[in-house]
């Protein structure tokens, strides 16, 4: 019985051996669907960010038409104030920019690190479900033995193996 036992246990490797295998290759096609998915999201924020900054950049240039409109209506065009107003403006569109260009920066390594976690997530699964099914057939090897044994009436390995076509002499 113990040799059918080691058959089964074998036979429980090769399944768990062949199920790695086809999950694995699942497993790295849902990692690179993912990575569409996130590079299509990427896009997304892009396109919102440059219309961002194209909008910063048009608040900016008529705030500072207006405010230069202002001073010279008022007469006042080369004052001090003037000048530090519409230097303002151009500070503060600078600054915008800025903003979003680091958000885009951090946007870019967010998606970097979900497209990484969602490629050790697959493995961790994938070892999981093997490892499990290696230790059931472990655990139960015997019993499994017990019911080849009597599926094969009792005849042991050299039944087993006839039956297969393998000559045991």
């Amino acid at each position: 019985m113990a040799a059918i036992s080691t058959m089964i246990a074998v036979g429980g490797l090769a399944v768990a051996g062949a199920g790695a295998y086809t999950a694995n290759k699942n497993a790295k096609k849902q990692v690179a669907a993912q990575n569409e998915a996130l590079a299509y999201q990427q896009k997304q924020n892009d396109l919102t960010a440059a219309r961002q900054r194209r909008d910063a950049i048009r608040q900016a240039r008529i705030a500072r038409a207006n405010a230069t409109n202002s001073a010279a209506t008022q007469g006042v065009l080369d004052s001090s104030g003037s000048i530090g107003g519409v230097g303002s403006i151009s500070s503060q569109l600078k600054d915008n920019i800025s903003f979003l260009d680091q958000w885009n920066q951090y946007s870019d390594l967010g998606s970097q690190a979900l497209g990484r976690a969602n490629v050790y997530g697959q493995r961790a699964q994938m070892a999981q479900t093997v490892g499990g099914f290696g230790m059931a057939v472990f655990n139960n090897a015997d019993v499994l033995g017990g019911l080849a044994s009597k599926v094969f009436k009792g005849n042991g390995t050299k039944a087993v193996l006839g039956n297969a076509g393998i000559n045991v002499g």
